[in-house]
């Protein structure tokens, strides 16, 4: 873990020198120790240990994390993402609180992932068995990193985050396990493609409302955590135009699935409509039965989209 960190450092700042198991030095790359009585001496020291905080001895220049570092410096978009990524994989995905003061979506402090199974036992059979009965399997809980609050504002909620193309955190969805299904999501935007991190653009894509739901039908599939598509997800898709894209949103959703099978129809984008069961979702049914409705789903074109419509009018 650490050499990787100080490989990665040193695409920027030049040769490191590792001190202890905590801080790796550098020339600064600010004052480049110009004033300093020994210039060669790295004194520009980066914790690992605390999120990167880093501070010169020189020049007295410093900051709380390897992200104020990198934007004080003006790193590019790829390389921070290139950075964060490897920390989330080399640690288990960092836990982060909601929101950092430099504009990063961060998951709560309270985070705890359920996959570690470090919790006190009543509390994590409880949870495994809400998971069990929404259909989420252990395999899924690895997969999506699927954790859950035991304090602060999301206390007794699991917590379902989402990642980018690029492993970084776009959005995170709460439920309460207690039977009262509450839910409190982040104050942040949502225009971002949900579980974007597990889709592959060039085959058919499966569109649902929540992250159970996506988990529900497994593949390819994107949670609009929602009714409607981001801004984000729309230009995705007119730049790939997939193969075909399934509209499978909940049956009290109907309208809001007119609404977006006719804006993809217009696009010249191939779309289906999975009609499911009155008053079920995907993740009510599980998966071998939403893969059955998939495989059947209807493909629209503007004469039977208009004859739904007049059937939704009516209802």
């Amino acid at each position: 873990m650490l050499n990787k960190i100080l490989c990665l450092l040193e695409e920027k700042l030049g040769t490191g020198k590792v001190f202890g198991n905590n801080e790796i030095y550098f020339i600064c790359p600010f004052c480049n120790h110009l004033m300093s009585k020994t210039p060669n001496k790295p004194r520009f020291a980066i914790n690992i240990r605390k999120n990167g905080a880093w501070h010169c001895w020189t020049c007295s220049k410093g900051g709380k994390s390897y992200i104020s570092l990198f934007r004080s410096l003006r790193y590019n978009e790829e390389y921070i993402n290139k950075f964060y990524v490897f920390i989330k994989k080399g640690e288990g995905h960092k836990q982060f609180n909601e929101k950092s003061s430099e504009g990063f979506l961060e998951l709560p402090r309270e985070f705890i992932p359920l996959w570690k199974q470090n919790i006190v036992l009543l509390q994590y059979k409880n949870i495994i068995q809400y998971l069990r009965k929404r259909g989420v399997t252990e395999m899924d809980v690895m997969k999506y990193n699927i954790g859950f609050c035991d304090k602060g504002m999301y206390s007794n909620m699991i917590v379902i985050p989402s990642y980018d193309c690029n492993g970084s955190l776009n959005y995170f969805s709460t439920r309460s396990f207690n039977g009262e299904r509450f839910i409190r999501n982040p104050n942040v935007s949502k225009n971002i493609i949900g579980f974007e991190l597990f889709v592959n653009f060039s085959y058919p894509i499966t569109i649902v409302e929540g992250p159970f739901d996506a988990i529900a039908v497994r593949r390819n599939v994107i949670p609009l955590f929602g009714k409607i598509l981001s801004e984000k997800l729309i230009i995705k898709l007119l730049e790939t135009k997939p193969p075909y894209i399934n509209v499978c949103l909940d049956e009290d959703a109907l309208s809001s699935s007119l609404q977006v099978i006719e804006f993809l129809l217009k696009n010249n984008i191939v779309v289906r409509f999975v009609k499911l069961p009155k008053d079920k979702d995907p993740s009510d049914i599980g998966f071998l039965e939403v893969t059955k409705y998939i495989n059947s789903a209807e493909q629209m074109d503007f004469r039977r989209l208009i004859s739904m419509k007049v059937e939704d009018i009516f209802k």
